[in-house]
C-alpha cells in the first residue's frame, strides 16, 4: 500500500527534477548565444585604399560584425612589428594573422572612373596568406554603400568565412625592430628583386585607378593626418548657401555749417548668401599629400533683396541695390592628426562691394549721398576649431586694401582721398551627416574714407574751405545656412 507519505516524497524528487532541468535549459539559452559568438570567426580588416576608401570601409565593416569578429588595423600593425623583416605577401600576412588567431585578413581597394566608384574586396586566408574566395566587387556613383551592396556584400562574405580554415599554430616570437613604435607597419628597404612586397609608405599608392602589382599586393593603410584630411578638416569642396540679414551706416565727419552731410541708417534687410572653398588636388586625387593638397580658390556672393531708401522728411521709397561678390585663392594648414584638431586658413581675394539708390523712381526726391562701387583686396587669416567631431567654430579677420570707392570719390561728390578698411566673420558649424552640415555667423565690416577736398560736395557752405573730411562706412550682417562638403 502507497502511503501518503511516499507519495510526497515522490513528488518532492519530480519537482527537484523539474527544477533541474528548467535551469538547464535556462543556462542552455544563456550559454547559446555566447556559444554563437565564440564560433564568429576573427577576422583583421586593413585598411582601404582609394578615393573616400574611409567611407567604404566604415560599411564593410559594418556588415562583416554581424557574422564575423573583426580586428583593427592598429591590433595587425602591432602584431606585424613582432615579424621580422615583415612584408605584405601571403607568408608575412599567414605570420600576422596566426599571432592574432585570425581566421582571415580582409583588404579593400576604390578606385574612380567615369564619375562611378569601383570597390573591391579581398580576403586572405590566415592559415597560409593566400587570397581566397572570389573577389567582391560593387560599383556606386556615390562614396557610399547602398542597401543592395550591403546584402550583397553580406552574401557573398558569409560563403567566404564559411569555407576559412582555422589559422593554425601561433609563429615563435621573434626580435621585433629597434625604432620608435609608429602608428604604421615598419617600412623594410625594399630588396631589388622583390620590389611588389615592399610595404606600402603612409600617404603613398600611386594612381588611384592603377591596378595591383603583378603579386596582388596592395596598400596596407593611409597616414594619420591623411585619414583626418579626408574628413572634416580635408574637403575638396566646401558650399555654402543660405539667408543674411544685413544692415549698412554711413556716417561722416565735417565742420558744423549750415548744412549737414546726408549719412545713411539703415535697418536689417534680408539677402541671399553664398560661399565655396574649391580645392582643385583634393578634387583631382583624393589621396593627394603635399601643399598643393591644401591651396583653393574662394569664392563669395551676398546680395540684399528688398530693399528701399527713404530720405528724411520725405515720403518716397527709392529702389535700392546692395551686391557683394568675390574671388580669392586660401591656403589651410591643419594641426595634428585627428578631425577635431583646428586648421589655419590663410587667404586673400579681390572684391566688389556696391550700394546704389535709384532717384529716378522719385526724380522730385532730394538725395544728398553719393553711391559707392568699392573695389578692394582683402588679405585674411582665419580659424576653424572643432569643438567635436560634429561641432565646429569659426573665426576670421580681413584687412580691406581699397583701391577704388566709386561715384563717392569722383569731384561731383566727395573727392578723392584714401580709403581703408577691416572685417572680421564669427561663427560656427554642426555637421548633420558625412557631406552636410548647418551654418550660422556674424559678419561685421567698415571701410574708412579720408577726403582730400578736392570734391564739390566737402565744401558745404560754399567758402572755398574744405568741410567734410572723412566718412566711415559700416555693414554688419548675419547668416544661416546650409554647407555641402565632398
Amino acid at each position: 500500500m502507497v502511503s501518503s507519505r511516499s507519495n510526497g516524497s515522490a513528488s518532492s524528487r519530480a519537482r527537484r527534477c523539474a527544477a533541474v532541468l528548467v535551469a538547464l535549459g535556462l543556462a542552455l539559452v544563456a550559454f547559446a548565444p555566447a556559444a554563437h559568438a565564440q564560433k564568429k570567426k576573427r577576422i583583421a580588416v586593413l585598411e582601404f585604399s582609394g578615393p573616400r576608401a574611409s567611407r567604404f570601409q566604415s560599411g564593410v565593416v559594418k556588415v562583416l560584425k554581424r557574422s564575423a569578429r573583426v580586428i583593427s588595423q592598429k591590433q595587425f600593425t602591432r602584431a606585424a612589428r613582432k615579424v621580422k623583416g615583415f612584408k605584405a605577401n601571403a607568408e608575412g600576412v599567414s605570420k600576422v594573422a596566426r599571432r592574432l588567431d585570425a581566421h582571415g585578413v580582409l583588404t579593400g581597394k576604390v578606385t574612380r572612373r567615369r564619375g562611378k566608384f569601383r570597390l573591391t574586396i579581398r580576403m586572405r586566408e590566415g592559415a597560409s596568406g593566400e587570397f581566397v574566395g572570389d573577389d567582391i566587387v560593387v560599383t556606386s556613383r556615390a562614396p557610399r554603400l547602398t542597401r543592395a551592396h550591403e546584402r550583397k556584400i553580406a552574401r557573398e562574405l558569409r560563403a567566404i568565412l564559411r569555407d576559412l580554415p582555422a589559422p593554425g599554430e601561433e609563429v615563435a616570437e621573434e626580435e621585433p625592430f629597434e625604432e620608435e613604435p609608429v602608428d604604421e607597419v615598419a617600412e623594410e628597404e625594399p630588396a631589388e628583386e622583390e620590389p611588389a612586397e615592399e610595404v606600402a609608405e603612409a600617404g603613398g599608392g600611386g594612381s588611384d585607378d592603377g591596378e595591383d602589382g603583378e603579386d596582388g599586393e596592395e596598400d596596407v593603410s593611409l597616414s594619420a593626418t591623411q585619414k583626418a584630411d579626408l574628413a572634416a578638416r580635408g574637403r575638396a569642396i566646401d558650399l555654402t548657401a543660405g539667408l543674411s540679414v544685413v544692415s549698412r551706416s554711413l556716417s561722416f565727419s565735417f565742420d558744423p555749417g549750415p548744412t549737414t552731410p546726408q549719412g545713411y541708417d539703415g535697418a536689417l534687410v534680408p539677402g541671399v548668401y553664398v560661399d565655396a572653398e574649391i580645392y582643385p588636388m583634393a578634387l583631382v586625387n583624393d589621396k593627394a599629400t603635399g601643399v598643393t593638397r591644401h591651396i583653393g580658390v574662394s569664392l563669395v556672393f551676398d546680395k540684399v533683396l528688398l530693399i528701399k531708401s527713404k530720405p528724411v522728411n520725405q515720403d518716397v521709397d527709392l529702389p535700392t541695390s546692395q551686391t557683394r561678390y568675390g574671388a580669392g585663392l586660401v591656403y589651410r594648414w591643419n594641426f595634428g592628426d585627428s578631425p577635431t584638431s583646428p586648421t589655419l586658413k590663410l587667404g586673400v581675394g579681390y572684391n566688389k562691394l556696391s550700394f546704389t539708390i535709384d532717384e529716378s523712381a522719385a526724380p522730385e526726391a532730394m538725395v544728398d549721398l553719393p553711391d559707392v562701387s568699392y573695389s578692394y583686396i582683402d588679405p585674411s587669416v582665419g580659424l576653424r576649431f572643432p569643438v567635436t567631431e560634429k561641432i565646429a567654430a569659426t573665426g576670421e579677420a580681413r584687412y580691406l586694401v581699397v583701391t577704388a570707392a566709386g561715384p563717392i570719390a569722383e569731384a561731383d561728390a566727395y573727392g578723392a582721398g584714401g580709403a581703408s578698411g577691416f572685417g572680421f566673420d564669427l561663427g560656427g558649424e554642426y555637421k548633420l551627416g558625412s557631406t552636410l552640415a548647418v551654418r550660422a555667423g556674424f559678419q561685421f565690416m567698415q571701410i574708412g574714407l579720408d577726403f582730400d577736398g578736392s570734391g564739390a560736395m566737402s565744401d558745404r557752405n560754399g567758402d572755398m574751405t574744405q568741410d567734410v573730411q572723412s566718412a566711415s562706412d559700416r555693414f554688419l550682417g548675419f547668416h544661416a545656412s546650409l554647407g555641402w562638403v565632398y
